[in-house]
């Protein structure tokens, strides 16, 4: 027996109501009834369902775990998990496929690697141990608490329901670190989708840490930055819907996501519109596709598979030589053996220098950059390649067409006053007269754009940070 909605889809609360109330025969629609709850064994540790026919036994907490169980307390792994149940999972059925690809529990479209080219990279890091959750301001006569705004702060709110935003990041050190790490994730994701987009690879997203969960409801979530009564510890292993929204993010590789994920080899760009760019753009892939325990024959393949460790170094290091090219002498062979191993690239080239570099690589089934935080991307010859890619990441990844893509909510139950937003990278320069400039002067100029010299917005309130004494 299952109830199936409209769309196709079981509703499982409803169905198990129905298996366990059932009275009768078959095409007999009379309900049967659990209550009063009648003993199945003499212990009481079994009940009878609704037909008296069926014994029921409970099962423990720990084997059906939630979303948030599996991939935040438990960091991705099964431990003891027998199934699971997917929620607290953000952007609607998109976060859920997203979820069950790292969980390699998608049977229905597997994780394909067969005759494909993959993109990866190290992630930004937490920078030093997990900061305290309260600011030690707070904690100089006993337990104070965070302080809370005055009444009528905010319109048509009950202003004690929370914090402004300036209050939390005055006071709550976890949080203020953690939308600097997330800032530093969002700048490395762009310039590793521009290089995957350039190179015409698939791009398979690290293994991201966060320091600071999220929750509508503020006294959720403040100042210990960890989901009332779970067990999280931190850092965690970050869901990506927990500062981009994946239900636009596969916008980026598909018009749907089941049309796309059909084929098991390179897909060809198909122009969906005479506007639009072809499709996919950009292919994303989860981190668990190189972890054997999610998916063995593909992490089997890959872990085979020729690979090159790309490690970027200044100009000063490697400078340009007379022929125009950009690679050390010593490893300026293309193709064959010569590119597995290691890679030295420059940073700052443009996509045109870039792939002039990597020609000979596509022998290569997997290139991992050794960092994507520093500035290596150096824009795009072309303005119009420059314009397209934007508009690309303005649509999809962040700020994404929604309200509250790219944020961290919240610190009050006015969403709007309490969301703090991600820091959207700079647009990557672009054209002929950038492409020009000397080395050493496009790396100034993308140095001045790292997430760490830029300001942060809000939707509502100040995100000025008032520096209080040293922690």
């Amino acid at each position: 027996m299952a109830s199936i909605s409209g769309d196709g889809q079981v509703d499982d609360q409803l169905t198990f109501n129905q298996l366990i109330e059932w009275n009768g025969t078959i095409g007999d629609k009379k309900a049967g009834h659990v209550y009063p709850v009648k003993a199945g064994r003499s212990d009481g540790r079994l009940i009878l369902d609704g037909s008296g026919l069926r014994r029921i036994a409970p099962l423990p907490a720990r084997l059906v775990c939630s979303g948030h169980v599996f991939h935040i307390q438990q960091s991705v792994e099964r431990r003891g998990c027998m199934v699971m149940h997917l929620t607290f999972v953000e952007a609607d059925r998109a976060g859920k496929r997203w979820r069950l690809r790292e969980a390699g529990l998608f049977p229905v479209k597997p994780e394909a690697t067969d005759g494909l080219k993959f993109l990866t990279y190290t992630p930004p890091q937490p920078l030093g141990p997990v900061p305290p959750e309260r600011h030690p301001s707070l904690l100089r006569e006993g337990q104070s608490p965070l302080p809370v705004p005055k009444k009528g702060r905010w319109p048509k709110e009950k202003s004690s329901e929370g914090w402004t935003v300036a209050t939390a990041l005055q006071y709550v050190p976890r949080l203020v670190a953690h939308l600097d790490l997330v800032d530093r994730h969002v700048y490395a994701m762009k310039q590793a989708l521009a290089l995957a987009r350039v190179l015409n690879r698939q791009l398979i997203m690290p293994r991201l840490l966060c320091l600071c969960e999220r929750a509508q409801q503020p006294w959720d979530i403040i100042p210990t930055c960890i989901k009332l009564g779970s067990t999280t510890e931190l850092p965690f292993v970050c869901p990506m819907e927990n500062f981009l929204n994946v239900e636009e993010l596969e916008g980026l590789w598909a018009d749907g996501f089941e049309s796309h994920w059909s084929s098991s080899s390179n897909t060809p760009w198909i122009k969906t519109s005479a506007l639009a760019p072809p499709r996919p753009f950009v292919t994303l892939r989860p981190w668990t596709l190189l972890n054997a325990s999610f998916h063995a024959e593909a992490a089997s393949q890959l872990g085979a598979a020729p690979t090159t460790r790309v490690r970027w170094v200044d100009a000063a290091a490697a400078p340009q030589l007379e022929d125009g090219s950009f690679v050390n002498p010593e490893l300026e062979g293309v193709g064959g053996p010569r590119w597995g191993g290691s890679r030295e690239v420059p940073l700052g080239l443009t996509d045109t220098e870039l792939l002039e570099v990597f020609k000979g690589s596509g022998d290569v089934t997997l290139l991992h950059l050794e960092s994507a935080e520093v500035p290596f991307f150096g824009g795009w010859a072309s303005e119009e390649d420059g314009a397209v890619f934007e508009e690309e990441i303005r649509k999809w990844v962040i700020p994404g067409a929604s309200r509250f893509s790219g944020s961290w909510c919240c610190t009050h139950s006015h969403y709007q006053a309490g969301t703090i937003l991600y820091k959207v990278p700079s647009k990557f320069p672009s054209g002929p007269g950038w492409s020009k400039k000397p080395l050493a002067a496009r790396l100034a100029a993308l140095r001045a754009q790292l997430p760490a010299v830029r300001d942060r917005e809000c939707y509502w309130d100040a995100c000025k940070q008032v520096e209080l004494e040293p922690m």
